[in-house]
């Protein structure tokens, strides 16, 4: 409504027979495939497993990433069923920012 989202947000710690109550309240689950907080680390594949759950159970919501994110770990991450990511370091980083960010989209879109 009025242009507003209504988002939450998983970390690692959750378990993967967690119910999902809110599922229908938000339009967007952000997924933390790191430890919040600390730029520059590892992706965490493990968590593709929630991402899996989400999508299975809300084949619509905006599943978001963040964490350890690169090209080849946003591939990872689309197939699991993530449509959105949140990538730093790797941006930052990267020789071509701008071809960095248009091959991470279009690995998205490719899996939509």
């Amino acid at each position: 409504q009025d242009g507003c989202l209504c988002s939450v947000r998983i970390r690692f710690i959750l378990s993967n027979n967690q119910s999902f109550p809110f599922l229908d309240k938000v339009d967007l689950v952000l997924v933390m495939t790191v430890e919040p907080g600390f730029g520059g680390q590892s992706f965490m594949p493990e968590m593709m497993e929630k991402v899996r759950i989400l999508r299975e159970k809300a084949p619509t919501l905006i599943i978001q990433v963040d964490g350890g994110l690169t090209e080849e770990t946003t591939k990872i991450a689309a197939e699991a069923g993530a449509n959105a990511v949140v990538a730093g370091s790797s941006i930052l980083n990267a020789k071509d920012r701008k071809q960095t960010m248009a091959n991470m989209r279009a690995t998205l879109q490719s899996h939509l």
